[in-house]
């Protein structure tokens, strides 16, 4: 922010800082502004014409009231959102244009920052909704957006903005915008909308199937495969260790490839398959909330006692060191504790847990409706009414499309657990 301010000051007073000289003429002026005294000494120092420290309160104080602020907190608060308005304004006039190499290259000028993200994905939801495909494509090729400038939180954001515009589109954009190496790693290996394998999400993994980009991409679609089997009732094909392993690999798709071995393993000791796979991909202990996504997934959707239990034993979560996207984990999680609880005919333990379930978090749009199932089952269970196969899960299963989702699997969701009590 102190880079910025100096930015400012020089656009205030007219003329670059960069000589005794204009330290002097900025102290005149600084003083007949705001009638306070900031040494010419100071500024030398703060320019780095001198050498010196971090600037004192007062005198950056002083700067920002020479700025038009009341003071450095106001200008802390007030400045990048006047500077940001002012950002938006000039991308919204360049998107107008038919040219997009000058917006293209103001994008590239501006700092790294959330509102930097934010400008890009504006500008890219505007080029797939206008189905501009050459802007689209010129933006991917110049690497405007690169995931790894940004911590994990901001992709999500980023990755799940896309996917919701691209879920609402009558028809997938271009081929070759969803093929693109900067839209897969940014957007859909990011993204993962499980409610829509049989839909957008679905139809753009079997086009990249046909050639992925990259090795992580090529492991992605086979675990992806593999969960959609289960789901549809068929069978899983074999896959060797080579066909899920990759390095360095990140931890939401190291979970991935556990539910896969899980599945393919059914007799194995989950905990002995976790530390071989923690060994065979060279994790780093301890692992956070993202390794575990998946396997809060599958062992909901999929109504599995082994990995439920397994979860409820090495799974602790704190709370407040998540990120604002990690939210939907913590419900899962505790969704899963509830279900622990009911195969172990623990009726009250699981009430307590579901009650701590938000389902606004825990129904996120990319998991809403493949979630709703189990949700919605353990809820009857606890409600004593799970007798009854509700039309609002009906519908929701038909949509879905998957045949593992069914009123006999409403039925036998929990058959060998005493029904609650109404």
């Amino acid at each position: 922010m102190i880079a910025r301010l100096k930015n400012e000051v020089i656009k205030s007073c007219g003329f670059a800082v960069t000589q005794r000289g204009h330290c002097e003429l900025l102290s005149k002026l600084i003083l007949q502004r705001t009638d306070t005294f900031v040494s010419y000494n100071t500024l030398r120092r703060l320019w780095g014409l001198a050498p010196g420290g971090v600037p004192q309160r007062k005198t950056l104080d002083a700067l920002a009231q020479f700025c038009g602020y009341t003071d450095y907190a106001h200008y802390n608060l007030t400045a990048p959102k006047l500077a940001f308005w002012h950002q938006q304004a000039t991308m919204h006039r360049l998107l107008s244009s038919q040219d997009k190499l000058p917006l293209f290259s103001f994008l590239a000028s501006l700092e790294r920052g959330l509102e930097k993200m934010q400008l890009l994905l504006d500008t890219l939801r505007h080029l797939i909704l206008t189905e501009d495909v050459n802007g689209t494509l010129t933006f991917l090729n110049k690497a405007l957006y690169d995931p790894n400038d940004y911590p994990y939180a901001y992709q999500i954001h980023f990755a799940a903005s896309l996917g919701q515009l691209i879920r609402s589109l009558p028809r997938l954009p271009n081929p070759d915008i969803l093929t693109h190496p900067s839209m897969v790693e940014g957007v859909y290996l990011r993204l993962v909308d499980y409610s829509s394998l049989q839909g957008y999400f679905g139809q753009w993994s079997a086009l990249l199937r046909r050639k992925p980009p990259s090795k992580e991409c090529a492991v992605f679609l086979s675990c992806l495969g593999q969960l959609e089997r289960h789901l549809n009732g068929e069978p899983l094909v074999e896959l060797n260790d080579e066909e899920q392993t990759v390095h360095p690999c990140p931890e939401p798709l190291a979970g991935r490839i556990l539910t896969v071995k899980v599945l393919q393993h059914p007799e194995e000791d989950i905990q002995k398959l976790h530390e071989h796979l923690i060994e065979e991909l060279q994790l780093t202990l301890p692992l956070s909330p993202n390794y575990f996504h998946e396997p809060l997934m599958l062992a909901l959707i999929a109504n599995h006692r082994p990995l439920t239990n397994w979860l409820h034993r090495v799974v602790q979560i704190d709370v407040n060191r998540l990120e604002r996207f990690q939210l939907h984990d913590l419900q899962a999680h505790r969704l899963v504790l509830a279900q622990h609880h009911l195969f172990g005919q623990n009726v009250q333990g699981a009430k307590r847990w579901f009650d701590q379930v938000d389902p606004n978090e825990f129904m996120q749009p990319s998991c809403h409706d493949i979630l709703y199932f189990p949700y919605r089952r353990i809820q009857a269970h606890l409600e004593g009414v799970s007798h009854h196969y509700p039309q609002d899960v009906r519908e929701m299963t038909q949509s879905l499309g998957h045949s593992c989702f069914s009123e006999t699997t409403w039925h036998t969701w929990f058959c060998d657990v005493p029904g609650a009590r109404a």
